[in-house]
């Protein structure tokens, strides 16, 4: 019986073969309808055409190139409308400082409450499990609030407003090299990145379902953001001014905390020029910046010990400004000294990204502990052992590593670069957010100041020259992925936006009018 059966098997096979289609339908230039929409089906489909895509893929991009030379050609006509392609508008999530700007969407300052609500009371069971958390950490006056402030905003933008005014887009490969964030994205989320070359529209809306963490631009360090962002879309403010979680029962009626962690979190952070940073709001004569209003106390122990207070000193008359928490002290010796004394700060940019400031590792509310930041957790032998290591410092490795893996940072001294980066990554129209960054002007940085910073936060200048280039290398990214008009790269992964063909071609005749 076998026997018989085995050439009506073969026949079958070799007729399955020269009756397939010259390539698969998922990558098919065909598969595109006239009004450009993809024929693909739903989630269903694209789960069984991304399943088959590794499978596929040699062959898919040998007969790209003898079609066309440029293999993103293949995959160009995955058009949807921008309603299948970004979620529906959110409210507002609630931002402190944006709520005290009036002339922002008609916001004003008893708007918190109502925002708060609005937005909590949006978030749907599915919104809640698949949208990516976006979370800024960053220390204070590095321009935090402003860019959360593009956030809270570009979240509560329609389709039509992220697409750039298209009525329809299509999605594609940004560029033929390796994406930014692409590698990062794999790990933190699952996805191949083959799935991310091939860019299907079904994955593209999955990217685009970005959410602002109502906690976001929080002073915090990396322990406290991991710990923080994957509960921050349950947290809900109580009676007494903070947080708890609210997680909705289950079937069983009993709340599943672990189930409502939240699953993908796109970490992001500001880096600032350390010199100018530490230097900006040291006076003489002045209360301590209110980030280190403990020094002064640290310093009166360390001299009535007996201790080296390295030329940095305080003192309690002809003060021209104090506060009750300096407890009357004001700053005597120069910044120069203060450097060299508080080595509690020393490379605080880097231990931030590390994730090992303590206490509550908040890198503002530790003033409170500052005695014991100075004189036992971090301690003048450690922090001198940290700065001889230099790049191979545990904790030097470690921010840049996660600097690395954020699909957005920002540099403080490039903030213009920053919202078009922002705005490019995260696909919002900034040109329609109504909000404009406005920076003070301040004094230059001494040339003696800048080699003394140098010298005792050598991990965080080492930290930012790093993060500055890989910027210029993101930057460049995006230069060249506009001037093939992509709209928008989401997350920085490579599966980028054009507008369709017909938009394109409205935006023509209405030049020409």
């Amino acid at each position: 019986m076998a026997r018989r059966l085995l050439p009506l098997l073969s026949m079958l096979v070799v007729a399955a073969i020269l009756l397939r289609p010259a390539c698969p339908e998922s990558v098919c230039s065909s598969s595109v309808e006239e009004n450009g929409v993809s024929s693909a089906g739903g989630s269903g489909n694209s789960e069984r055409q991304a399943s088959s895509a590794a499978d596929q893929e040699q062959s898919t991009e040998s007969r790209a190139d003898t079609r066309n030379p440029d293999p993103r050609s293949s995959i160009l006509g995955q058009c949807r409308d921008v309603n299948d392609l970004f979620p529906a508008a959110l409210p507002i999530s609630p931002n402190k400082v944006l709520c005290n700007m009036t002339d922002v969407h008609n916001v004003n300052k008893t708007c918190f409450e109502e925002a708060d609500a609005r937005f909590f009371g949006a978030l749907t069971e599915e919104i809640m499990s698949e949208a990516i958390v976006w979370c800024n950490l960053a220390m204070p006056n590095t321009g935090t609030t402003s860019l959360d402030s593009y956030m809270a905003l570009g979240g509560a933008m329609p389709p039509l407003i992220r697409s750039g005014g298209c009525k329809k887009g299509c999605v594609s490969r940004v560029g033929t090299s390796t994406a930014p964030a692409s590698t990062s994205l794999s790990v933190r989320m699952g996805f191949q990145v083959e799935d991310l070359k091939q860019c299907e529209p079904d994955l593209f809306r999955r990217l685009s379902a970005l959410v602002r963490c109502p906690q976001s631009g929080g002073h915090m360090d990396w322990h406290s953001l991991e710990m923080m962002s994957r509960t921050c879309l349950r947290l809900r403010k109580n009676n007494v001014g903070g947080y708890e979680m609210k997680v909705a029962p289950g079937k069983d009626g009993k709340a599943d905390v672990r189930n409502s962690m939240h699953k993908y979190v796109a970490p992001g952070t500001i880096l600032r020029d350390p010199a100018k940073y530490h230097y900006k709001d040291y006076k003489v004569g002045s209360a301590p910046d209110w980030k280190d209003r403990g020094v002064c106390r640290v310093w009166d122990d360390a001299a009535s010990a007996g201790k080296d207070t390295y030329g940095f000193a305080c003192r309690k008359d002809e003060c021209s400004s104090v506060d009750a928490e300096s407890s009357g002290w004001c700053l005597d010796g120069d910044f120069n000294s203060y450097i060299r004394f508080a080595h509690h700060r020393w490379n605080i940019f880097t231990r931030m990204l590390a994730g090992t400031i303590n206490p509550k590792h908040d890198p503002v509310m530790y003033y409170e502990h500052v005695e014991a930041m100075h004189s036992g957790i971090f301690t003048r032998e450690m922090a001198v052992t940290q700065n001889e290591q230099g790049a191979d410092a545990p904790d030097y490795k470690k921010a840049v590593q996660r600097l690395e893996q954020m699909p957005y940072f920002s540099i403080f001294e490039r903030m213009s670069e920053s919202v078009e980066l922002l705005c490019f990554t995260f696909c919002y129209d900034c040109s329609e957010l109504g909000f404009e960054y406005k920076p003070k002007k301040r004094a230059e940085v001494p040339d003696d100041v800048v080699e003394e910073v140098n010298t005792y936060h050598p991990l965080d200048f080492m930290l930012y020259k790093h993060a500055d280039a890989l910027f210029s290398e993101r930057i460049e990214w995006m230069r060249k992925a506009k001037a093939d008009g992509v709209q928008c790269d989401l997350l920085l992964s490579g599966c980028g936006l054009k507008c369709g063909d017909e938009d394109k071609e409205e935006e023509e005749r209405a030049g020409e009018a």
